[in-house]
């Protein structure tokens, strides 16, 4: 340790090895560390840290104040705070090291590029439509961005390998829809001044015969968004995700019917609509996330995605992260893109959980591509539904 800081000069040297704070490491350094800290980023000097960047946070990867790697080397396991919150934007690159420690502890599962693969394999010559499932997105406003989102979730869903993929929309707004769709089939629903209007028949025919339905994007009517939510969650036998305005409107009633449901359950809310479902503040959250994602999906018999710069899937506190992604994915129309891909995929998958995480690897795949073709400023949602077809027509061959 230098007494004075001036008798060192950080620009001497080309390799720095950080090993100034651990893992137990969970609050705000000193100022004299501070400074080190400081001095150690503004050096062009290759850095090292080991087992964790001092001042990065080891359980939800918070930094007030941490060293920037260029290589972190994580002894024996993985650590959560590698991938949460502001983790990223820390760590260039990461490696595992063996030192023959036994671990103690919980055990969450990082997806890879060999968990998705193996669910992908090629399809028999005979089959037909009806083998691989009719899924459905249910959503749309007059005041919703409508025709593009809606078709990027239907196309999302048959890209997928769906069979069929259905579109149900308030009728109000069927002739801005039509145009735009060529390849899903579409289901209008009673509606008044662009907003759906609860009608029991509609909520019936509507579903009928779906394997997997989409619910809430854009919807924007609460109290009639509520009505349909709570018959499909009371009747739905199939595989059913909630997101967005159904998230909202599933905050406002009872979490009971998650329980009660018939419905196997898929949730992906961002941390703003998990706050205000799970009725526990965004800071609690942000401090503890896979916490309180597992604490919600202990307590309500559901599959929960929360989404952030690594999503976290919990089913029953059985834990997957996916940490792949990019900025170019920061952009409205996402998150209803990474909503058509897990509905397809559930349209023949019958395992959520599985359908949920393989979604969210495959969404921040694509996310990672758009960075490497248009960047962060430039990409759009449109431009992940090309990207996306690219990749899956080399699959299952």
């Amino acid at each position: 340790i230098f007494r004075d800081l001036n008798d060192i000069n950080i620009g001497d040297y080309d390799l720095i090895i950080d090993a100034i704070y651990g893992v137990g490491f969970h609050n705000e350094m000193d100022e004299y560390h501070k400074t080190i800290v400081n001095l150690i980023n503004d050096s062009k000097a290759y850095i090292i840290s080991i087992d964790i960047n001092s001042g990065l946070n080891a359980i939800n990867g918070i930094a007030l104040n941490a060293i920037k790697s260029d290589l972190t080397l994580a002894i024996e396991l993985l650590k959560p705070g590698y991938f949460l919150n502001d983790a990223k934007d820390y760590i260039k690159e990461l490696r595992v090291v063996d030192v023959g420690i036994v671990s103690q502890g919980e055990y969450y599962n990082l997806l890879t590029i060999d968990d998705f693969n193996s669910h992908f394999l090629k399809r028999k010559e005979n089959t037909h439509k009806g083998s691989y499932g009719y899924s459905a997105i249910f959503g749309g406003s007059e005041n919703y961005s409508g025709a593009l989102k809606l078709s990027s979730m239907s196309l999302s869903s048959l890209i997928m390998g769906s069979g069929v993929s259905r579109i149900i929309i308030p009728r109000d707004i069927l002739s801005f829809i039509v145009p735009n769709i060529l390849e899903s089939t579409i289901y209008p629903v009673e509606s008044i001044n662009g907003h759906i209007l609860y009608n029991m028949k509609d909520a019936s025919e509507s579903i009928k015969g779906i394997s997997s339905l989409g619910f809430g994007m854009g919807l924007k009517d609460i109290d009639n968004t509520k009505k349909y939510l709570e018959y499909i969650l009371k009747n739905y036998e199939g595989r059913l995700l909630i997101d967005a305005d159904g998230i909202n409107a599933l905050s406002e009633m009872d979490l009971e019917l998650l329980n009660e449901s018939k419905s196997d359950i898929v949730l992906t809310p961002h941390i703003k609509e998990f706050s205000r479902l799970a009725k526990i503040d965004i800071k609690d959250i942000i401090n503890d996330p896979i916490k309180c994602v597992i604490d919600f999906t202990k307590k309500y018999n559901v599959t929960l995605l929360l989404k952030g710069t690594t999503t976290i899937i919990s089913y029953k506190g059985k834990v997957d992260l996916v940490d792949k992604g990019s900025p170019s994915l920061s952009k409205g129309g996402s998150g209803d893109i990474l909503s058509g891909i897990i509905t397809g995929i559930m349209s023949y998958n019958k395992d959520v959980f599985t359908s949920a995480s393989l979604g969210a690897f495959i969404h921040g795949m694509m996310g990672e591509k758009l960075y490497e073709r248009y960047g962060s400023y430039s990409s759009l949602p449109s431009d992940e539904i090309r990207l996306l077809k690219e990749y899956m027509s080399e699959l299952g061959r």
